[in-house]
Order: C-alpha cells, then structure tokens, then sequence
C-alpha cells in the first residue's frame, strides 16, 4: 500500500500558501493564493489526492488499474467513464507531446526497477514491444 504524505507549509507572503507531498513514488507541490486560511484546502487537497491514489496507482490491488495492468495482453477490460476520460486524456497529451509523455510506458518502467539494475538487452526489447 502507498502511504501519502503530505507536508504543509506557509509561505512568508500573506494569503500564498504551499501545500506539498508525496504520491504514488512522486511528489507534487500545490501553490495557493486564498484570502481564507489554509485549513480547509489542505483538507479538501488531502482528500484528492488520496482519491487518486486508490482509483489511480498501479501499485494498489483492487483498483481499476490493477485489473487493467493485471490482464494486459489477456482480456479486455471495462472502465468506468470515469477512468475511460482519464485514459483518453492521457492518450491525447500523448500525441500533443509527440510521445515526450507515454502513458503505455509502464513495462519499461517495471523492467527498469532498479533491483535488477540495469535489466538485460533482452529485458528491454521485450518490454519496449508491450508499449
């Protein structure tokens, strides 16, 4: 299980406040400008992000990520619209970027895990054809 955590800080300048943390092997950083206090959006902030992690990381059994990363290549496997809106997304930034970002990237990345560093030639070639 991914465990998300999120440090919070205030900026020196009044109403700026950042809001930064850790997910899914990443981290991210949230800059807020708001004439309220901070509270209520750190809460509102921790709360989706933590919704993304279940519904979004591929390292969480259960999701639809997993199901869909668990029979890849085997049966095809229905989305919530939900997900089908973000895969379609993800695929259309894809294109724009001219592949700088990849979303089918992932058994590259499984092969390159750095506890068999590096992986062998054959490794590589194996996981480039499923991307």
């Amino acid at each position: 299980m991914i465990n998300i955590f999120l440090l919070f800080s205030l900026v020196s300048h009044p109403g700026i406040f950042t809001i930064q943390g850790e997910t899914m092997h990443t981290y991210y950083e949230v800059k807020i400008c708001d004439q309220g206090g901070p509270k209520e959006v750190k809460t509102n902030l921790k709360r989706f992000v933590s919704r993304l992690d279940e519904e979004l990381s591929n390292y969480l059994s259960g999701n639809e990520i997993y199901h869909i990363n668990k029979n890849a290549g085997i049966i095809a496997v229905k989305v919530s619209p939900r997900l089908y809106y973000v895969i379609e997304k993800a695929l259309e930034i894809a294109r724009e970027s001219g592949s700088a970002f990849d979303p089918t990237i992932g058994p590259l990345v499984d092969v390159w895990n750095f506890k068999n560093f590096p992986p062998g030639k054959k490794q590589i070639e194996e996981a480039r054809e499923l991307v």
